[in-house]
């Protein structure tokens, strides 16, 4: 039984502090978000990590449109910039699922040698970066895999110095940042050379995942350290301009399309 989760809701001109907390029974953290445009209505696709399945809704009615088995454990869901592919990592299976957005069915599975948990794709829609999840320290960490979206095929594997959790892509498509929870630290990764560029460390453990302002100016960084936060580190100088304390253990991040409000699950 999952314990119930509350999702903070921030406002990012004034980051200061958690300005509403929502209830919300059972959220769970193998569950993900993605929005692409299928036909003429917004759909958001959901991994479903128990039933190894993905669920397209539309955010019209908030009906289910359909649901499309895929492997059991299923995580991560990213779609490209046109909305006409999703992608869904399968980090037991070790592949990524390529599903057509409107149809909600599968066009492919790419096999990609790792455990993959989490993806993003770049802004131009040409590349997928597929974070390994953990190993639980007992394996040495797996490498990071990119995806070209022209052919569906891994193009390029990047090695990761430790496990990771989350991954995302700059909104001018020029890094990806990677955080890592053992050692509190994020990777940037240069997407031209795909090679690790540089490190942010944060205080203590506990990244989870990060996103980032549409303008390319902040990222939100949610920490499960001591004390529990949101970090919010600027691009310019990619060092933590301030902390949002959280009351307990955050986890998932979003930030609206109009860059006005962060939400946080914890």
């Amino acid at each position: 039984m999952f314990s119930p989760r509350r999702i903070y809701l921030l406002l990012v001109p004034l980051v200061l502090s958690a300005c509403q907390d929502i209830t919300q029974p059972n959220v769970e953290r193998s569950i993900a978000t993605a929005t692409a445009t299928a036909a003429s209505s917004p759909v958001a696709f959901v991994a479903n990590f128990v039933s190894g399945s993905v669920t397209a809704i539309n955010t019209g009615n908030h009906g289910v449109v359909s649901t499309l088995p895929l492997a059991s454990g299923v995580w991560g869901v990213a779609t490209t910039p046109d909305g006409t592919l999703v992608y869904v990592a399968n980090p037991i299976a070790q592949t990524v699922s390529v599903v057509q957005a409107v149809t909600n069915t599968s066009l492919k599975t790419i096999n990609v040698g790792m455990r993959g948990a989490e993806l993003d794709v770049t802004p131009d829609g040409r590349f997928v970066y597929v974070a390994p999840g953990g190993t639980g320290g007992s394996l040495p960490p797996d490498p990071m895999v990119v995806i070209s979206t022209a052919s569906n095929s891994v193009v390029r594997t990047i090695p990761m110095p430790e496990e990771t959790t989350d991954i995302a892509v700059t909104p001018d498509g020029a890094f990806a940042w990677v955080t890592h929870p053992v050692t509190g630290t994020i990777s940037r990764i240069n997407t031209s050379t795909n090679t690790i560029v540089g490190t942010i460390s944060l205080p203590g453990q506990g990244p989870e995942d990060l996103a980032f302002t549409p303008d390319g100016t902040l990222a939100y960084v949610t920490v499960r350290g001591v004390p529990p936060r949101v970090a919010v580190i600027a691009l310019s100088t990619n060092t933590v301009v301030t902390n949002i304390p959280i009351t307990r253990d955050p986890i998932g991040v979003a930030i609206t399309p109009d860059g006005a409000f962060v939400y946080v699950t914890d």
